[in-house]
């Protein structure tokens, strides 16, 4: 699926969202306003008399409206605002624990492996994995707004029940979620439904005060307990509007895109068998979740987690028969009875070549957004392997992981190192110094190609980290690139990534809510942008760069004439880095036009160098554009 049109898909859907919602909502007030003109009209007829019944009060129907859209609208608001502090809010409110990212738990090691290794090979952090400890039934599920605070959880049965290659088809699915901006509709979802449902739930508290007050009442030889009771069910009635209303909600916005995201895990990893074998188990073990918000939540999972679903009419899933003959055209119709797998490591492939110019298409750098390839899951796994093997359980260990980052900006020239390792030494004490100094034997032993791979490995560890300490960081990444009196691109690329990555949760920034349609407010910040390319690749002359940006600048034509490339001397990382945080809030058209002119520019010759691949993927990542490494 082409990313940029699958972020505007999303957005498509959010208007659907608000049709089904404003239905939703225009039924209950008719309902409650029905069940309010019952007991009216019970309420003002004489005793003895035959019901008068009142059908027309304006006044009481706009009061129903209002306490409606004020309490619907309201507790939706309230739970979407509550879910922007990340998936991993999703994941707790369904029973999740969060597994420790250097775990030694054989089966919470492999899964933590399988995430990683899809991480590094789409060019996204690796996400936050809870683990729901109580649940036998195989199931999982991605939840937040963007990347970078989005959070994976399985059930004990998807990772004790499922092979290797089993679990990494389930979580190859997830990501394709995270990939095409479905996590921010689900999150949406999640709070409307919310909403949708408080109405069953004020019924159920008031059949409960009834009951209390029908005690009371008999005491007293009156009839209010009964009344409060006799509303409280009617509300619950009415509540069950709410709940059909959620399952056609559910069963609109979730069914097709599940399919699709079938076919995206088995073009991740090429192996149909592996998504195929774990819907087959699912088929012979069940994936019901029994957990009392799994109702709020059922859309977020990867197979159908709620013990009814009207029927199957409107169920979340399509049948499993169904995604099954999707995946595996010849299956047999026979599901599996799952049993505990053998453990297994993965095959590592070879060692990619770690050449420091690749051959690439400019278009085809930024068709690649959001995808996953055979070559990069590889890599990927190649990547996890070789860091682990070198560099243990340091890459998941908060206490070492900042030390890790800052040997990757050691300078090979030995007179800047020491002044680094001086300065680290004033500024954080001698053991900081003398670990960074350990380190950067290893973190050189790494390679260029496994440089951005590392940094985002280390990414779990790092957001366990005080807000102090993750201050510190940042400054000392900064004075560490300085060192030199200049910032490499790649420097660069680790500031940015890092602040990307972790700014939302200790900056106390949350996904997007504006969107820069225009593009007059981006001019002056794309003009940055795209001149930092072009004279990225050391032109020869002004006349060459000139030309350079000339043909870079076609293939964004929104911006075509109303840009122009800047002097090598008016040019600063440090505004550059501001352009970047105000070029993120553009449209994802936009975005992909952005994108392809920058490629364009580092790719005029045909090729482009690690360097230059690092800075375009921290662009990318910057602009919520997960870029896959350049293999």
């Amino acid at each position: 699926m082409d990313f940029f049109s699958a972020q505007d898909d999303a957005h498509s859907r959010t208007k659907l969202l608000v049709v089904y919602f404003v239905l939703a909502v225009a039924c209950i007030i008719v309902a409650l306003y029905a069940l309010c003109m019952v007991f009216y009209s019970y309420g003002t007829t004489p005793e003895n008399q035959p019901v008068q019944w009142v059908i027309w009060q304006p006044i009481v129907l706009a009061g129903v409206a209002g306490f409606v859209v004020l309490l619907v609208g309201g507790a939706s608001l309230s739970k979407i605002a509550e879910l922007k502090g990340g998936g991993g809010i999703v994941a707790k409110s369904v029973g999740g624990r969060k597994v420790d990212p250097g775990t030694a738990d054989p089966d919470e090691r492999k899964l933590m492996n399988v995430v990683e290794e899809m991480a590094i090979a789409s060019g996204t952090p690796v996400p936050e994995v809870y683990l729901l400890d109580r649940e036998d039934g195989i199931n999982g599920f991605a939840a937040g707004y963007t990347p970078d605070d989005a959070a994976i959880a399985v059930t004990r049965g998807c990772v004790q029940r499922l092979s290797r290659d089993e679990l990494q088809g389930v979580i190859a699915h997830e990501f394709s979620h995270i990939l095409n901006g479905d996590m921010r509709m689900n999150i949406k979802l999640m709070g409307v439904l919310f909403g949708i449902l408080l109405i069953s739930i004020i019924g159920q508290g008031l059949m409960r005060a009834g009951f209390w007050g029908e005690v009371t009442s008999r005491r007293r030889d009156d009839k209010g307990g009964n009344a409060i009771m006799l509303f409280g069910l009617g509300m619950m009635a009415i509540g069950w509007i709410g709940v059909f209303f959620g399952r056609l909600i559910q069963s609109a916005i979730s069914r097709q895109r599940e399919y699709l995201a079938d076919a995206s895990a088995v073009q991740f990893t090429r192996n149909p068998d592996g998504i195929g074998g774990a819907l087959m188990k699912i088929g012979g073990a069940g994936s019901v979740v029994n957990h009392h918000h799994t109702s709020e939540t059922a859309h977020f999972f990867f197979a159908n987690a709620l013990k009814s679903s009207f029927g199957g009419g409107f169920a979340t899933h399509p049948p499993l028969d169904d995604r099954i003959k999707r995946v595996m055209p010849n299956w047999d119709g026979q599901f599996k009875a799952p049993t505990a797998p053998k453990r297994e490591a993965p095959k590592p492939p070879p060692i990619p070549s770690a050449s420091a110019r690749h051959k690439v298409d400019p278009l085809q750098m930024v068709a690649g957004v959001g995808a996953i390839g055979a070559a990069q899951l590889a890599y990927a796994q190649q990547s996890r392997a070789q860091a682990e093997e070198s560099l243990g359980e340091q890459i998941h260990d908060s206490k070492q992981a900042d030390a890790l980052i800052l040997a990757l900006l050691l300078d090979r020239d030995s007179h800047i190192r020491q002044k680094q390792l001086d300065w680290l030494e004033q500024d954080g004490g001698k053991a900081l110094a003398q670990a960074v100094r350990d380190d950067y034997p290893k973190a050189q032993a790494q390679g260029v190609k496994q440089r951005i791979p590392l940094i985002e490995m280390t990414l779990p560890a790092l957001a366990q980290i005080s807000r102090a300490d993750y201050d510190k960081l940042l400054k000392r990444i900064v004075k560490l690139s300085e060192a030199d009196d200049e910032v490499s691109f790649f420097e660069f690329a680790v500031m940015r990534l890092v602040k990307r990555h972790l700014g939302r949760k200790f900056e106390g920034a949350h996904a997007k809510t504006k969107v820069i349609s225009s593009t007059a407010p981006l001019r002056e910040h794309f003009a940055m942008l795209l001149s930092t390319m072009v004279w990225a690749g050391e032109p020869s002359s002004i006349a060459e760069a000139d030309k350079i940006f000339a043909q870079a600048i076609q293939h964004a034509p929104v911006f075509h004439g109303q840009v122009k490339l800047l002097p090598v001397d008016q040019l600063s990382f440090n505004d550059l880095d501001k352009a970047l945080d105000v070029l993120a809030d553009a449209r994802f058209g936009t975005k992909r036009q952005m994108l392809a002119a920058c490629a364009a520019a580092v790719a005029h010759d045909g090729e482009v160098t690690t360097d230059e691949g690092e800075l375009i993927r921290a662009v990318a990542v910057t602009l919520d554009c997960p870029m896959p490494p350049l293999v």
